[in-house]
């Protein structure tokens, strides 16, 4: 493995933690870290980027803010029409977490980005039964 997986490794383990955790991690200046990783070559690297802003879209609304605010629902959308289907499926739960989030509402991100994001999903011809099997048992 290399040093940037041992690396994401660490930080997903600790944006696992409690909101303080994840907010340190945030505050030390990883996100624009992230938006670059996400594009990596390596799909090893790229999946345990999203493993992190997973755990980070899980947290709190000043989280998920930092994200959005970071331009991250861009940089989703974009591995979603470009990547393996493993990762766009793996993406879905985060997208999922930041448009149904409060904050996302006040950006009004939820109509603009949740229903175009689901709509370019069903155009890629790749995977759909996948999606469709992931819609149904996680929403």
């Amino acid at each position: 493995m290399t040093l940037q997986i041992y690396s994401l490794k660490i930080i997903g383990n600790i944006v696992t933690g409690n909101p303080l955790q994840t907010q340190a991690v945030i505050d030390s200046g990883v996100l624009p870290f992230l938006s670059k990783l996400i594009f990596h070559e390596k799909r090893s690297i790229r999946k345990e980027t999203c493993w992190v802003i997973s755990n980070i879209a899980a947290g709190t609304q000043q989280q998920i803010r930092a994200l959005i605010i970071n331009d991250f629902l861009p940089i989703l959308e974009t591995v979603i029409k470009n990547d393996e289907p493993d990762v766009i499926l793996f993406l879905l739960k985060q997208i999922h977490l930041i448009s149904q989030s409060e904050i996302s509402r006040k950006f009004n991100l939820y109509k603009q980005f949740y229903f175009q994001f689901v709509s370019n999903l069903l155009i890629i011809n790749r995977n759909r039964l996948n999606f469709m099997d992931f819609m149904i048992n996680n929403f």
